[in-house]
């Protein structure tokens, strides 16, 4: 037991997630001990708590009754005898059950079409997947090992795969083979400068 379930069983009081009723079946407060006819009454001007708050604090239901038991027994008789006295409300009643049960139907066939469109739509990503596969269109990394073509770089000499990372229009990450002859931007720049160099001495030379 914790120290706040200890302290309430030395105190006496109810522990959390119990509802107990005195000898003369009136409810007693967690707060203070004290018993009464409905809890509600007392918890918001004596602890500032409402029903929902009070049933929150302490772990109770939300339909959790918060009155004595000659209370509850009477409302249940009310409401049977408002049952078994008033068509009308039978029929409201009726019509209310009803309901829940198609907004209750509808969400479970909402969910299963849920649950069929997901295992559609995964199904047709593996599809794609072997299409791309095959067509030599990879979706990830690495790239198939028919297209892992190691290459060495025209300007430092050091090899490299020669692959660049694309998103499409699905937001997917793609690896595709590229036709570049350097392993970085700085040996491209370099060779590039180098070759310039090269056509202006060459321009040079012709020139002179």
């Amino acid at each position: 037991m914790t120290k706040r379930e200890d302290d309430e069983a030395v105190a006496g009081l109810p522990q959390r997630g119990e509802i107990r009723h005195d000898d003369h079946g009136l409810i007693v407060c967690h707060l203070c001990g004290r018993a009464f006819d409905l809890l509600p009454s007392h918890t918001r001007p004596a602890h500032g708590l409402t029903a929902d708050e009070y049933r929150a604090e302490f772990g109770l239901g939300q339909r959790a009754a918060l009155c004595s038991t000659d209370l509850s027994d009477k409302r249940a008789r009310l409401q049977l005898d408002r049952l078994r006295g008033d068509p009308r409300y039978r029929r409201e009643l009726s019509e209310r059950m009803r309901t829940l049960g198609e907004i209750s139907g509808d969400v479970k066939r909402r969910r299963r079409a849920s649950v069929d469109l997901r295992e559609q739509t995964l199904r047709a990503i593996r599809v794609a997947n072997s299409e791309r596969q095959a067509a030599g269109r990879w979706r990830g990394w690495p790239p198939p090992p028919r297209k892992r073509t190691w290459r060495e770089c025209s300007w430092c000499g050091v090899p490299f795969l020669p692959v660049k990372r694309e998103r499409g229009r699905d937001r997917v990450d793609r690896w595709r083979v590229t036709t570049r002859k350097t392993c970085s931007g700085a040996c491209l720049s370099a060779l590039r400068s180098a070759l310039r160099s090269a056509e202006a001495s060459e321009r040079g030379a012709r020139s002179g």
